[in-house]
């Protein structure tokens, strides 16, 4: 399915970037750590979004990388602090 992914998704990336971080929850959810932490760089390495690091800092808590999940959510916060500071502006930003 991957190799088809590869073939048909848009140049771009974002598709490629949600259906990769959809399998790593699957395959974090069933325990398999090392193909969802495989899904999910791959993820980031298409479109890195709070979403994905999200996901990628519930891996590291789960196989007791704490410290690097702490760096990972410093990060979801530098994403997110600019959509809020809009949004209180009335200028909403994507994440």
């Amino acid at each position: 399915a991957l190799n088809i992914l590869d073939k048909t998704a848009a140049p771009g990336g974002g598709q490629k970037s949600v259906i990769l971080g959809n399998l790593a929850v699957v395959y974090l959810d069933q325990g398999k750590h090392r193909p969802a932490e495989k899904a999910i760089l791959r993820s980031i390495s298409h479109e890195e979004n709070a979403a994905n690091l999200s996901v990628y800092a519930e891996l590291l808590r789960r196989t007791n990388r704490r410290g690097d999940a702490a760096q990972i959510d410093i990060r979801i916060r530098s994403l997110r602090e600019p959509a809020r500071i809009g949004s209180l502006n009335g200028n909403p930003q994507p994440p």
